[in-house]
């Protein structure tokens, strides 16, 4: 177990980093957005190992996500969606989408019903710790310091 813990950590970590490439970020940008993805998909992991809820594994992974990436944004003074788009792709529910179009290719519609409602589940719950993180940080944005 503790082995499939470090790899799915490992695995985030250089998918992360091929997909913040591949967007072109910042050079500067790419470690942390692939520590922010390991991190977060092993929360999502150990999450899932200890028997939680789908829903429940997408959101708090992606919130603590979120966190960091708005954390590392206001350090680096960047835009949060930097680190943002090539750290939350390691959480997209693809397995799903694949079940998707394997079940709709063989003529199952329950069953590609049934994986289109989990994926939807996961893909709303990232997208709703997202903003709620956003939402929470902009609120408490520090003040400027006013200088004469």
């Amino acid at each position: 177990m503790k082995l499939y813990f470090a790899v799915s950590a490992v695995s985030a970590f250089f998918g992360a980093g091929a997909f913040a490439l591949l967007f072109h970020a910042p050079l500067r940008t790419v470690f942390p957005s692939c520590l922010i993805a390991s991190v977060g998909y092993l929360l999502y992991v150990v999450l899932d190992a200890a028997g939680n809820g789908t829903v429940a594994c997408y959101f708090f992974s992606s919130l603590v996500m979120s966190a960091l990436c708005e954390l590392s944004a206001r350090r680096m003074k960047t835009p949060a969606t930097v680190f943002l788009t090539s750290s939350l792709v390691t959480l997209v529910p693809g397995f799903d989408l694949f079940q998707i179009m394997l079940y709709l290719a063989q003529g199952d519609g329950a069953l590609a019903a049934s994986h289109a409602m989990t994926a939807l589940q996961g893909v709303m719950s990232i997208a709703a710790a997202t903003a709620a993180c956003t939402v929470v940080f902009r609120a408490v944005k520090p003040h400027a310091r006013h200088t004469a």
